[in-house]
């Protein structure tokens, strides 16, 4: 899967517009109640919903017809979107779902906030929303699935961030394709069908009153720390924003709000590049959000990614500053997969000798062009960590760190994974310490004691 490209293709069906000209002014904020986020490091994203009954499909995107990713897993088709919702509502049933025993294990490794999907672009919501046509409120009897996520993510001392998609494909149905390929026009049936005609104002305005209620149920029911748009939503070009960041920090005026709603998704009090790691280091506060979960954001059976694979993430991410928001999914009952609590393992025994290299008071470098890899640091540059990256199809292993410009040699230079003092040399300024013998299955850090 091409999940830079995916993103992209993604962003531009949920309303990421890059010519959207309305809008209210966006002031970044200055609450001293946001201020942890700048240096929070890791967070959990988890994608919840009744996609999750297919177990063969990625969220909302596995009703397209003709989506590039996704298709058929373990020879499940892909369901049509009626059959997405009439199948996804009947079996969703969160039977086993104890968000505190999967969220404990995200503070074990040192998370410091968690994110919950409680809309997606299905329209489906998590708590019992009067403004929405489907979700928990006749699904489940009104149970509260939120609720529970909040409850423990507080009791755990993790910051809560609740997901809100303001496109919603079930309310528009009529007004939207439901095929990717642009020189068709399908509906709900996946039958080929005429035009669509444009959203007339009296829908756009139901609309809008439906998104702006739901939004601020969530603001009214829950503490929230982040509020984490995608998209804007599928309203008529320029169309008014149905509600201000005033309003919404009236409400919770410590909260944080990401660049995917106003502006047209462009602005936000922190950047969040998805799938894909920037070309350069995002000026102010940002996170990384991927997917640790394979195949997808929601519950697949595709296998997680391996302990290489985050940990690269979590040191390129760290030495630049940003936080890792890595993703999971559980299952229709609520459970996560048995990857999820392998992967997680290796991950937290890997964090155990490594964290103060990423967490904690650890401070990325940004590009430092004296180093020849990723570098965080602690008390005030007095340690520098080297972050050797695995090799994998795309890179190589560096053969040896190189750092120019010394004043003196190191007091000290170990390698974390098992405390080995490492053998380096240093000439004329310029120390050099060999990677041979590191182990390619995870970032190897070494630090450097000045």
């Amino acid at each position: 899967m091409d999940t830079k490209n995916e993103a992209l293709l993604q962003h531009e069906l949920i309303g990421v517009q890059d010519d959207f000209e309305g809008g209210a002014e966006f002031v970044p904020t200055t609450h001293p109640g946001a201020a942890w986020f700048k240096d929070a490091g890791m967070g959990m994203f988890v994608h919840f919903g009744i996609s999750s009954v297919f177990g063969a499909c990625d969220l909302s995107w596995g009703m397209i017809d003709e989506y590039p990713w996704g298709g058929k897993v373990n020879t499940r088709p892909r369901p049509t979107p009626r059959q997405y919702y009439e199948v996804g509502m009947r079996n969703f049933t969160a039977d086993n779902y104890e968000p505190e025993k999967w969220l404990a294990k995200a503070k074990e490794l040192g998370c410091k906030y968690a994110v919950l999907t409680t809309k997606h672009h299905d329209g489906y919501t998590l708590w019992p929303s009067k403004y929405s046509e489907i979700g928990v409120h006749s699904a489940l009897e009104g149970r509260d699935l939120v609720k529970p996520f909040v409850d423990a993510c507080q009791k755990l001392g993790l910051k809560v961030g609740l997901y809100y998609s303001p496109p919603d494909w079930y309310f528009n149905h009529e007004y939207r394709n439901f095929t990717a390929n642009k020189e068709k026009i399908k509906d709900i049936d996946l039958n080929d069908r005429g035009p669509i005609t444009e959203m007339p104002p009296e829908h756009a305005v139901k609309y809008a009153q439906k998104v702006r209620g739901e939004v601020f149920e969530l603001l009214e029911r829950y503490h929230i720390d982040v509020l984490w748009f995608d998209g804007r939503g599928e309203f008529p070009k320029n169309w008014p924003d149905p509600f201000t960041p005033e309003e919404i920090r009236a409400k919770q005026p410590w909260i944080l709000i990401n660049p995917r709603f106003f502006g047209g998704g462009k602005v936000g009090d922190f950047v969040t590049p998805e799938c894909r790691f920037p070309d350069a280091p995002p000026e102010g506060m940002w996170e990384l959000c991927h997917q640790l979960s394979g195949g997808g954001w929601g519950y697949t059976v595709h296998p997680y990614k391996s302990l290489g694979w985050f940990t690269a993430m979590m040191s390129m991410t760290r030495a630049w500053k940003g936080n890792f928001l890595f993703n999971v999914g559980p299952d229709s009952a609520g459970q996560m997969p048995g990857d999820f609590y392998f992967r997680i393992k290796e991950i937290r025994a890997w964090m155990e000798k490594h964290r103060e290299a990423v967490l904690d008071g650890a401070e990325g470098a940004g590009i430092e062009p004296r180093i020849n890899t990723w570098l965080t640091t602690r008390d005030g540059g007095k340690v520098w960590y080297a972050h050797v990256l695995p090799a994998n199809k795309e890179r190589v292993r560096i053969a040896e760190v190189v750092i120019t410009g010394c004043d003196a040699a190191p007091q000290a230079c170990v390698r974390l994974s098992d405390g080995k003092a490492m053998d380096y040399t240093f000439e004329n300024g310029v120390l050099t310490i060999p990677t041979e013998g590191c182990d390619n299955r995870f970032t190897e850090i070494f630090r450097i004691q000045w």
